[in-house]
């Protein structure tokens, strides 16, 4: 993990931990099984299921979008790192930076 900083920002915090949440997937390539993919994937808009005809399926573990499926779905939920590695004004700026999704609860 990355060392922090005290002059580090909000967004700079946020981002950190974001990255540190994905980067748990680091050695999932082998792992990842084929009903896996296929889940994800039905699951997909067409728009994203189209969009994903040009990316072999082994790639898609670089997919910041897969990365958090297959977390979730090993019990690894994002809401719950992220609540866990920032401050509530940080978790704040997370919630209002984008993932309006979160749960605080």
């Amino acid at each position: 993990m990355d060392t922090i900083t005290s002059e580090e920002t909000p967004a700079e915090r946020v981002a950190h931990v974001v990255l540190d949440y994905y980067r748990q997937t680091d050695g999932f390539a082998g792992a990842v099984t084929s009903l896996e993919r296929t889940d994800w994937y039905m699951a997909l808009p067409q728009a994203g299921k189209d969009e994903l005809q040009q990316l072999p399926p082994a790639q898609w573990i670089d997919l910041p979008a897969f990365k958090r499926y297959l977390l979730e779905k090993r019990g690894l939920s994002m809401h719950r790192y992220v609540a866990l590695h920032l401050t509530p004004a940080q978790l704040t700026h997370w919630v209002d930076d984008g993932d309006g999704s979160v749960r605080v609860a």
